[in-house]
């Protein structure tokens, strides 16, 4: 390689490359690199083809309001899933409700009649007001999620979750204007139902297909017995 004097006096060949800029690299994995436009994309792909091999589990990434309400209206909902948010939605009731109820007993002191084994009937007027207060929660927020409702709920509450995905605010509301038929009269939006059944509140966790876990589990099981039985058999000989 030639050396060249420039005009600021240096020589040599390190004249001939351009200067990088402090905490810039200039070679390796993280330099700046020229690539090509790939030859095959996804985008041409129609929301069908798109959603094709997504599952509950594993669904593809939202790219558009219509893609993504389209997956989440077809997909099927796994039993175990469907099992697991009804009990999720269960406890989070119960934790809901306690609270409540602890600020009502704050407010309305149990008679000491229950711990004296007196006063029997103000004991038993301050249960009946207990009780009531109770089924004001249940009139408030159900207890229970009912089955048939599992499935579109669950709908609802995905299409909330991965329309967070997606690139503004405008969108994500569109997600959440989404009709869900829960066999009503009047159909519920998305946002509609996480406002009356707040499946919003519940752990990611229970929205999870654990029969893939209990299925991958069981297998590896099976192998470490078989393993084992092997080693045992060996021993023996």
């Amino acid at each position: 390689m030639t050396s060249t004097e420039t005009s600021n006096g240096y020589s040599g060949a390190a004249a001939e490359h351009a200067r990088q800029p402090g905490g810039v690299p200039s070679g390796g994995q993280f330099s700046t690199a020229t690539r090509r436009e790939p030859d095959v994309t996804l985008a041409h792909l129609s929301d069908a083809e798109y959603n094709a091999d997504g599952t509950f589990e594993y669904p593809p990434i939202p790219r558009s309001v219509e893609q993504l309400v389209a997956f989440w209206s077809r997909v099927r909902v796994p039993d175990a899933v469907m099992a697991r948010v009804r009990s999720a939605y269960r406890e989070n009731w119960s934790e809901w409700a306690d609270a409540r109820m602890v600020l009502w007993v704050a407010d309305n002191p149990e008679p000491d009649g229950r711990r004296l084994l007196t006063s029997e009937k103000k004991v038993a007027e301050w249960d009946a007001r207990y009780e009531a207060q109770v089924a004001l929660l249940r009139a408030e927020r159900s207890d229970s999620l009912p089955a048939v409702l599992a499935r579109p709920l669950i709908r609802a509450a995905q299409m909330d979750r991965f329309g967070q995905w997606l690139d503004d605010q405008a969108q994500y509301d569109q997600v959440l204007a989404t009709e869900i038929d829960l066999g009503q009269d009047v159909p519920f939006t998305a946002r509609e139902t996480l406002e009356e059944w707040h499946l919003d509140e519940l752990p990611e966790a229970a929205f999870e297909d654990a029969g893939n876990y209990a299925g991958i589990n069981a297998a590896r099981t099976q192998v470490k017995l078989t393993e084992l039985v092997e080693l045992l058999s060996r021993d023996q000989e």
